[in-house]
């Protein structure tokens, strides 16, 4: 059952980050010092990089990314020890499944992609081995910890996500690739085409796909007040089993996406009826967009 309609306003993500970093035995002081390091104030770029000399700080959230984890844990190991990448790992942790509730992943897809997070983070410091100094450690280390209470972390970080967010936003954030993929397809097919493969020009499908989440959203609200969609829980959840199909497969196609949404629209009338609405949003953006080139 829907239950909001509207953003609710939640308690800052460092209070349950803080909840999880007692519950699992970290020291709480100096992981607060991380969050603020991470989401507040960065090191500077000089700090981090070599043979850079640059003032400026680097962006917040710096090191979430692969590709710049080996950096930011090679600046806290320095400053911090190995009681601060702990904290570290454990922060882009909860980040992550906070990014992942927001898109109505279930527990297990969670559970899932932690593993990935970790293997992808120790492939990058596999790399560059020098900046990584015993991750490996560090991740078994966490990886326990979290093992042993990780239903209850979950649920923490979903709390607070269902405090956040309304659950009709919840189903926007976990759409969003499929509305993506919609659009691409249709601008492909009218001539908006990219340089090469499969894709399309870039100008165009930013502009358009900007605003067909925003009608989108618009969409989906009318359809619940005139009671056209009733249960959003079972909207998602056929989402998440088209993710999971399409996770398994070494490199899914667009056939596969798109007899993955056709089974699943015969199987869910309420997911049919969705994805009808994304239809037509996607045709009503690209229709305005070409008027507005005259």
């Amino acid at each position: 059952m829907l239950t909001c309609l509207y953003t609710v306003v939640g308690l800052p993500a460092w209070e349950i980050h803080t909840k999880v970093y007692e519950l699992l035995g970290l020291s709480t002081p100096l992981c607060q010092v991380i969050d603020h390091l991470v989401d507040v104030e960065p090191p500077k770029v000089k700090e981090i990089i070599m043979h850079e000399d640059k003032d400026e700080r680097l962006p917040v959230h710096f090191g979430f990314n692969k590709s710049e984890f080996p950096y930011m844990y090679n600046y806290v190991l320095r400053k911090y020890g190995l009681e601060g990448t702990k904290c570290l790992l454990m922060h882009f942790i909860l980040d992550y499944m906070e990014n992942n509730l927001a898109r109505g992943h279930t527990h297990e897809m969670i559970k899932s992609s932690i593993e990935t997070l970790l293997y992808n983070y120790g492939e990058e410091c596999r790399i560059v081995k020098d900046l990584c100094t015993n991750y490996r450690g560090v991740a078994k280390e966490i990886k326990e910890l979290l093992n042993k209470h990780m239903e209850q972390v979950i649920s923490e970080v979903e709390n607070w996500v269902s405090r956040r967010l309304s659950l009709m936003e919840v189903l926007l954030n976990a759409s969003s690739n499929i509305l993506s993929l919609m659009m691409r397809l249709e601008l492909y097919l009218r001539g908006y085409r990219g340089k090469k493969g499969f894709t399309v020009d870039r100008k165009v499908f930013n502009k358009t796909f900007a605003q067909a989440k925003y009608l989108l959203k618009q969409k989906v609200f009318e359809a619940i007040l005139n009671n056209e969609l009733k249960d959003l829980n079972k909207i998602i959840e056929s989402i998440n089993k088209i993710k999971q199909q399409l996770s398994v497969k070494h490199r899914a196609t667009v056939s596969d996406f798109t007899k993955a949404l056709k089974d699943e629209q015969n199987r869910n009338p309420e997911f049919d009826t969705f994805i009808k609405i994304i239809r037509k949003v996607v045709m009503q953006v690209i229709k305005d967009y070409e008027k507005s080139r005259g």
